[in-house]
């Protein structure tokens, strides 16, 4: 574990606040026929006014729609209302949504329940073959779907007879087109961030297709406070799954994830997913109500929400703005930002089987460079004998992480295959990582081959540090996905032997231009299936860039931050990496011509960084730079001042 790291061990860890659940008092009553076993979603969906109908002569109607091509089943259904006021005549006839209120089962005539039950297991026995348009529209959704969602509780307390198998999520009716959805997540019992994977892939295979991550934040258990810390996030998602059906898929990856049906209400669980809210719907049942009803009174849940919010979700649609006004609005009266890093809310990121409170102090990165030509110490470190020596020394000297390269990126530099990549990188690996120093280091491997980032993990290494930003191995992101590991995504245009061509060094505002850039990267990146609470970004000091460039970027990273908020605000709260160590640029202001002469200017750029609000500094010389480092952080972070800048 590094020097004076907050980590937190996030194996064995259960539960959290309260499942975000109904509460007793705000359940309404629904139709008694919504929980039909064959067609449980036949419900009217509208969005901003939602209403639920127990009327007979409502779901005669509906299943008269619903079931054109069955003549048999049809005249069963008229059959079954010939004895009452319900007339075929009265079924054609379009009733107002003004007309259809919600109202208890008590307040329904005896025998129209009695005759509405007839008619459903009647119905029920019979599939479609070819449902008719599930389309979701400005007045309604109609869905008919094979499940019973409305048994399922949000609140944990569902039989478990009454969850059902619905992980093949082709078995629901689909909406003409997706919907944006936001979902949260929460873990308190087992290894949390694992349970977290797993809950994500599974909601990409049941077709929710996650487009943004929050960050991961640590916090205290509410209400129910004997308990172990709970891990939360939230999504953004994309599905054409109804509400209902939504909902069942999220009951089902819980208890597949190993929630107990029938467990304490607010107490522990290894998963809890709830759906926050479903597009602009307002919609309230026994089983569902969104916007989920509990929402602003909780930190753990307003804090990842605030993360999810960007501009073009927010352009020109005017109930997202409410929301995110009003997110912003309770986080402070909450006390905003100035409420994390302490013990009940922390925003933390997932390494080595910790949860690793980047905040408190600036961690520091010594570069090991096992090539034959790179610009400052190339072919020092090139046996492994000498490699060794080299981290033992970097991590004796203070260093939190070591990034080891076999592949240069300086200007011009020749690109080497993975395989002779891995040949010189992989024996280093397996010889640091014997050293009983090594234990209390992280090692990360600095590579843009997909290829030698799985080597490297499988090795031991703990984080990928991506140069090129997955531009240069369209294998990366999905690579890294599947690795679990945090993933260091800088910005760079073109490659080593082209990043400094004319039409790669273009830019109107660097600072706002890298934000932006490295934006669409982030997008491709979380679609892939990497989570923001993984990434860790870096501006990209000394590739594509001009020595001028250089200096502005380096003086204007708020508005390198302030740039990565048109893909998110959890992207300009990610851990920002920082490596203007011995650069060319640096030279050329202090008109030193040698690489290893520009220690001292280096040390002036890696605390000018850190009063900026840089997270990890990666340096040539650490014994050199971590007094002035530990000084910075004296000024900068114990203060605080840092915090506004995120």
């Amino acid at each position: 574990m590094p020097k004076g790291a907050a980590l937190l061990d996030y194996h064995p860890s259960p539960p959290r606040s309260p499942p975000l659940a109904v509460p007793e008092d705000s359940k309404r009553h629904v139709s008694h026929y919504s929980v039909a076993p064959a067609y449980s979603c036949m419900t009217n969906f509208q969005p901003r006014k939602m209403r639920s109908s127990c009327q007979s002569a409502h779901f005669l109607r509906v299943a008269l729609r619903l079931l054109p091509s069955k003549p048999a089943i049809r005249s069963k259904i008229v059959s079954a209302s010939s004895s009452s006021p319900l007339s075929e005549e009265t079924l054609s006839t379009s009733v107002s949504s003004n007309q259809i209120t919600d109202f208890s089962l008590e307040q329904t005539d005896p025998a129209v329940l009695s005759r509405c039950e007839d008619l459903r297991y009647q119905v029920r026995g019979h599939r479609l073959d070819n449902p008719p348009n599930n389309t979701w529209n400005s007045s309604v959704i109609t869905c008919s779907t094979p499940i019973s969602h409305s048994t399922c509780q949000i609140s944990g307390d569902t039989p478990a007879s009454a969850v059902p198998s619905i992980m093949n999520s082709s078995i629901f009716p689909k909406l003409s087109c997706l919907h944006e959805v936001v979902i949260a997540l929460g873990s308190n019992m087992g290894d949390r961030v694992e349970t977290f994977d797993k809950a994500l892939n599974m909601m990409k295979k049941a077709g929710v297709q996650v487009v943004c991550h929050a960050g991961l934040y640590e916090s205290a258990p509410a209400y129910v406070t004997d308990q172990p810390k709970f891990l939360n996030s939230a999504v953004r998602a994309r599905t054409n799954l109804d509400p209902r059906a939504l909902l069942g898929v999220l009951k089902d990856i819980e208890r597949s994830l190993g929630r107990i049906v029938n467990g304490v209400r607010y107490g522990p669980r290894p998963i809890d997913l709830d759906i926050l809210f479903y597009g602009d719907v307002e919609f309230s049942d026994e089983s569902l109500t969104l916007p989920h009803p509990r929402i602003w009174e909780r930190p753990f849940v307003v804090a990842p929400l605030m993360d999810l919010y960007n501009s073009t979700l927010c352009d020109g649609n005017n109930i997202w703005i409410k929301r995110f006004e009003k997110a912003k609005c309770a986080w402070q009266l909450m006390g905003g930002d100035t409420q994390l890093c302490q013990d009940d809310l922390k925003r933390v990121l997932p390494i080595g089987g910790k949860l690793w409170q980047w905040s408190n102090r600036t961690y520091i990165m010594g570069i090991l460079n096992i090539t034959p030509d790179s610009f400052s110490d190339g072919g020092k470190y090139l046996s492994v004998q000498n490699a060794v020596a080299q981290a033992e020394a970097l991590a004796a000297a203070g260093a939190d992480i070591i990034d080891l390269g076999a592949q240069s990126t300086r200007p011009f530099a020749t690109k080497l295959t993975s395989d002779e990549e891995l040949k010189r990188l992989i024996p280093v690996v397996d010889a640091i990582k014997k050293l009983p120093s090594m234990e209390s280091v992280w090692l990360s491997v600095d590579t843009f081959h997909s290829e030698v980032a799985k080597e490297a993990v499988k090795h031991g290494v703990h984080m990928v540090n991506d140069v090129s930003g997955g531009h240069l191995d369209p294998e990366m992101y999905s690579t890294v996905a599947k690795l679990c590991v945090p993933y260091i995504m800088m910005h760079m245009r073109g490659d080593p032997a082209t990043m400094l061509q004319e039409k790669n060094i273009l830019y109107k505002n660097v600072s706002a231009d890298v934000g932006a850039e490295l934006c669409k990267s982030l997008s491709k990146a979380e679609s892939s299936g990497i989570p923001a609470w993984r990434i860790v970004v870096d501006p990209g000091i000394g590739f594509s860039k001009t020595c001028e460039q250089n200096v502005q970027l380096l003086g204007d990273l708020s508005g390198f931050r302030s740039g990565l908020a048109s893909w998110s605000l959890a992207a300009t709260k990610m851990p920002m990496l920082l490596g203007p160590s011995r650069k060319r640029f640096l030279g050329k202001i202090c008109e030193l011509e040698k690489a290893e002469d520009r220690d001292i200017a280096t040390i002036g750029a890696v605390v000018a960084g850190i009063a900026q609000g840089a997270d990890i500094v990666r340096v040539h010389n650490v014994k050199a730079s971590i007094d002035a480092i530990r000084v910075a952080d004296a000024i900068f972070k114990t203060k605080g001042l840092t915090r506004s800048l995120k």
